[in-house]
């Protein structure tokens, strides 16, 4: 990717499954790769379409082989207007204490529908802070997710709506 992609353009590229064959002496008839690719902006996710399309077509004109590539498209770029998350931040550091409000200045390269909403409204996507005690990741087999903290995201997005709320309402007169 870095001969094709620009160094300051985010993009991700995992193949997490290869499937071939069916015996250890026996060359195999098929494979199958499974992966995923995860990029912060149109244009790239076009790019590395594009780009696994050729290798793919490539490296089977080299072979003598067959090659069908089946590109699905996830999620889009999930972007958090500015607007709402200092919102979000004056609403977070209100109800928890401003120590404990931490806005992550980096895109995450995660894949979330809620990116989806915010194509056609502004609006923001915050993280709670989930974890037990015994933190682990939250795909994790052992993350346990603490309940009690949907309280304070209740409590934040029904602050959160009512400044928003009373901010427009401002605006207006």
């Amino acid at each position: 990717m870095s001969r094709n992609i620009d160094p300051l353009d985010s993009a991700v590229l995992t193949l997490g499954t290869i499937h071939s064959g069916t015996k250890y002496n026996v060359i195999a008839d098929y494979a199958k790769i499974e992966g995923t690719v995860r990029t912060l902006n149109e244009e790239v996710q076009k790019k590395m379409e594009v780009k696994i399309l050729e290798v793919v077509e490539g490296v089977c004109l080299s072979t003598g082989a067959k090659g069908i590539v089946k590109y699905q498209r996830g999620y889009p770029v999930l972007y958090s207007n500015p607007y709402m998350v200092s919102i979000l931040k004056e609403v977070g550091g209100n109800i928890l204490g401003q120590g404990k409000v931490i806005h992550v200045e980096k895109p995450a390269m995660g894949g979330e529908d809620f990116a989806n909403y915010l194509q056609q409204i502004p609006g923001a996507f915050f993280w709670l802070g989930a974890g037990s005690e015994n933190i682990y990741p939250i795909h994790h087999p052992q993350f346990d997710f603490d309940e009690e903290i949907m309280k304070i995201g209740m409590e934040m997005m029904t602050h959160a709506s009512l400044h928003y709320l009373r901010k427009g309402l401002e605006n207006e007169q």
